[in-house]
């Protein structure tokens, strides 16, 4: 009866930190609608900046000022839909793939541009980066992603095993979205 009671007590306390005001988590915001190219699904997000290991260094977002501190985290996860010709299921994470990104602001001339790294989380692999922005706005950010050849996934080419050759031309993929920078949980 103690270890029930115990475990009512912890589970209350957890539910309680979580909704508990001045604790607030970083809440993904999804950038538009899934989009379908290749036989994959692109889902665009940001969210606040994390903590890394290995620690990602200053500058890292192709900032000319390495000392800018990132205000958000961009994501985008690429996976697998029925019928990936390459072997990846449906919501198979695609690795080794080469990422750029543009982000810009609709109304002056700020932008930003990089290559995503690829993350570990606990809720699945991704590629992401850290970067700043320029304030509250509508933005645009477009995605290249080039073949997972180009970091050096092999494939097979044998009857037996073998499937066809990935891409060749980068597939673009591209959204609007509005940055209200409202969400910020601390400073990292």
């Amino acid at each position: 009866m103690y270890k029930r009671i115990a475990t009512v007590l912890v589970a209350a306390g957890t539910i309680a930190l979580a909704i508990a005001p001045g604790h607030s988590f970083a809440a993904p915001h999804v950038i538009g609608e899934p989009k379908i190219r290749k036989h994959m699904e692109f889902r665009a997000l940001y969210m606040q900046s994390g903590v890394w290991e290995p620690t990602v260094p200053r500058g890292a977002d192709n900032s000319d000022d390495p000392d800018t501190k990132p205000d958000i985290h961009l994501e985008l996860l690429v996976t697998g839909v029925d019928g990936n010709p390459w072997g990846f299921s449906k919501g198979d994470f695609i690795p080794y793939l080469k990422i750029e990104y543009t982000i810009a602001k609709e109304d002056n001339e700020w932008y930003r541009k990089g290559l995503l790294m690829a993350v570990a989380t606990n809720n699945g692999p991704r590629y992401g980066v850290d970067i700043p922005m320029d304030g509250p706005g509508k933005y645009y950010v477009l995605y290249r992603i080039y073949s997972p050849l180009t970091y050096g996934l092999v494939r097979h080419t044998d009857r037996e095993m073998g499937v066809p050759e990935f891409w060749t031309e980068p597939i673009e993929v591209h959204w609007k979205f509005t940055y209200n920078s409202v969400d910020k949980k601390g400073d990292y």
